[in-house]
């Protein structure tokens, strides 16, 4: 009996397992089958790890990246010490949700958990196509959060700055859409691009809401408007 594991392209544990003869032919053991995949099934845990650290790197880029595009979109001009707060805060949350993913892929790749000193697990993962994308795109979030909060002022009165910027953040979402289910299937640049433009669309959503709700009450109707 040989059962196998591997990580799949779109970062997914699979598993299987099948039997063959040498000689004689002989029956199938099901019980060994059995107790054989039992070893080999995904650690308890990994795939909830993940959807949290995915969960809180979507809610972090959507919020950063959507008040700094927005912000300039909607021409609101935010306070800025509440601005930048919520904008570190949600820079923080997505790079916090990135490494949490990073790690239980980590643990799903070598099937165990995996400390920060066990470089060779680590690498391991990095060395896969979703592990690769995944630290690009933590490298990207880290970028456009700082280059956003460093030149607001400058990205507000430059269009064609501006314009860079937003070139950038779709660079982003092109990252986080060459790490997961957009590369795989039939239909490979219909799912990347439909998955961008859904990435790009979220974004504006949530970074709309988030600069209405921080708009002084004098600007929040005008805001809410253009919104």
């Amino acid at each position: 009996v040989v059962a196998w594991r591997a990580v799949s392209a779109d970062s997914h544990p699979i598993a299987g397992a099948f039997t063959f003869s040498v000689g004689n032919t002989s029956d199938p053991t099901s019980a060994l089958s059995d107790t054989l995949l039992t070893g080999e099934r995904q650690l308890t845990g990994a795939s909830s790890v993940l959807v949290v650290g995915r969960w809180a790197s979507y809610a972090g880029i959507a919020v950063s990246v959507g008040l700094l595009v927005c912000n300039v979109l909607l021409g609101a001009p935010l306070l800025q010490r509440r601005f930048r707060r919520v904008v570190l805060a949600s820079v923080a949350i997505a790079v916090a949700g990135t490494v949490v993913m990073v790690a239980a892929q980590v643990a799903t790749t070598v099937n165990r958990w995996v400390g920060i000193g066990e470089i060779d697990a680590w690498q391991a993962t990095l060395e896969t196509d979703a592990g690769r994308w995944w630290a690009a795109h933590l490298i990207a979030v880290i970028a456009i959060g700082v280059t956003g909060l460093a030149s607001t002022q400058v990205l507000a009165r430059r269009r064609a700055l501006f314009a860079i910027f937003l070139v950038g953040c779709i660079g982003l979402f092109s990252l986080i859409a060459a790490g997961g289910h957009a590369i795989s299937g039939r239909a490979v640049p219909l799912g990347f691009a439909a998955t961008v433009i859904h990435l790009t669309a979220m974004t504006l959503w949530t970074g709309g809401l988030a600069t209405i709700a921080l708009a002084s009450r004098d600007l929040r109707f005008h805001v809410a408007r253009r919104f």
